[in-house]
């Protein structure tokens, strides 16, 4: 079988990568290719399991404890990521006293409780939940203004 997208040669002959996609059905015959559609299941990896081969396809779901054991992890390492750009600060103003601007601890009370609401949402979803749920973090200062920009143009 050959890749999609793949220069490749055939018979001492070397074909481009976008070959394939150019070529009629009766040039890729002439040299003896058969298009062949990939027939393989479009339910995501992410939430089931997918074994088999062309024509005898198994899709299983993925078990919902152990998903919903990987998003949380996943949304307590974003709302993490998320916080370390402004920890500096919050260990400053312990150290020092030195005060946190207020634009930045209004943006990590909010991560903490949408992290916090994510995991509740998660925690609480059967099968179909867990799959559509979509996520939006609260913006920092530099992300709305970032977005502003782009909507003035």
């Amino acid at each position: 079988m050959q890749p999609y997208h793949v220069g490749f040669t055939k018979n001492g002959i070397q074909y481009p990568a976008n070959w394939l996609t150019k070529a009629s059905e009766e040039e890729r015959t002439a040299i003896g290719l058969k298009w062949v559609i990939d027939d393989r299941p479009n339910n995501s990896e992410r939430y089931y399991n997918i074994t088999g081969h062309r024509g005898d396809w198994t899709v299983t779901p993925k078990d919902l404890d152990g998903l919903k054991t990987e998003a949380v992890r996943a949304c307590k390492s974003k709302a993490a990521y998320r916080l370390r750009s402004t920890d500096w600060l919050v260990v400053r103003k312990m150290e020092s006293g030195a005060v946190v601007p207020e634009d930045i601890t209004i943006y990590r009370a909010a991560t903490r409780a949408y992290s916090n609401a994510l995991e509740e949402t998660i925690n609480a979803a059967d099968f179909e939940g867990i799959q559509s749920i979509k996520q939006e973090w609260p913006m920092t200062a530099a992300e709305l203004a970032a977005e502003s920009i782009e909507d003035e143009s």
